[in-house]
């Protein structure tokens, strides 16, 4: 599994920005989705489903006891990056969340995790270096 090996590169001191940017979109999901799950959260990659006629994924969808949440990844590098994405992003993920609240009627937390230092929330999303994302897990998972 690819985690293994992001894992045993971070033990030889490897920067996990670096490491990340090497590998592909669907391994940074689940590289993402493994972090959840050392925080006993059940994850699903790739979530998929329509409300009002339209279709709608989630990238990560994390749930634990009473506490859900809907991840968007972006694997933006500084080449990639221009800060319109980003509330690109956050606005089209702040839609896909109140679907999923209308839909299964669980209200879900939406964050986005990037492997750039970005502010902290944008449109009421929280914005989450990958980095940074065990101290937010500690912090309000």
């Amino acid at each position: 599994m690819l985690v293994d090996e992001i894992l045993a590169r971070i033990k030889n001191k490897e920067d996990l920005e670096q490491i990340l940017k090497e590998y592909n979109w669907q391994t940074f999901e689940e590289f993402v989705a493994w972090i959840f799950q050392q925080f006993n959260y059940q994850t699903k990659i790739h979530t998929r489903f329509k409300y009002e006629g339209k279709i709608y994924e989630i990238d990560v969808l994390a749930e634990k006891r009473n506490k859900c949440f809907l991840v968007e990844c972006k694997r933006w590098t500084g080449k990639s990056f221009a800060p319109s994405r980003i509330l690109n992003a956050a606005k089209k993920h702040a839609q896909k969340i109140k679907a999923w609240s209308s839909q299964t009627k669980k209200n879900c937390e939406g964050i986005i995790v990037v492997l750039l230092d970005l502010p902290n929330e944008i449109e009421g999303i929280k914005i989450v270096p990958i980095y940074r994302l065990n101290y937010f897990l500690k912090t309000f998972g």
